[in-house]
């Protein structure tokens, strides 16, 4: 539950992240998340080394997997821990009479935290770029 709750967080906080920055592109309001039709649009309007750096996070491997990861959790799939009962599984017998049980959620602690740890490492790069791109829209003013 710690793990999953890293992993709805980071996504959150990068989908933030691209509403801030939809308003430094001064673009027209709408829906905004940290996916990568919004950010090319983002990338099109500012087209700098940042937002070529946000794209290529936006169109990334890894954050694609975390947010299908988060959508599943969301939409269709719920992990369960042993203290809430039983896991859901499928299982059938192969063609020797075996049994075989599928856990799609059969994740080990090490893989978890690894999960956990990559979600915030996705927010944590794009947050350089996004800082720079804010600061450039909106300077600090020195008394």
């Amino acid at each position: 539950m710690m793990i999953d709750s890293a992993v709805y967080r980071a996504v959150s906080a990068l989908d933030r992240l691209a509403t801030v920055l939809w308003y430094a592109a001064a673009l027209p309001m709408e829906r905004v998340y940290f996916r990568s039709g919004k950010i090319k649009k983002l990338h099109t309007a500012i087209c700098s080394d940042e937002t070529a750096h946000l794209l290529r996070i936006a169109e990334g491997k890894l954050l694609n997997f975390i947010i299908d990861y988060r959508d599943g959790l969301t939409h269709s799939t719920k992990a369960y821990s042993r203290a809430s009962g039983f896991t859901p599984s499928e299982q059938w017998k192969d063609k020797n009479g075996r049994l075989v049980i599928w856990d799609e959620n059969a994740w080990d602690a090490e893989m978890l935290f690894a999960l956990g740890r990559a979600s915030y490492l996705q927010f944590t790069e794009a947050l350089g770029p996004s800082v720079s791109i804010c600061e450039k829209k909106w300077p600090i003013q020195s008394k």
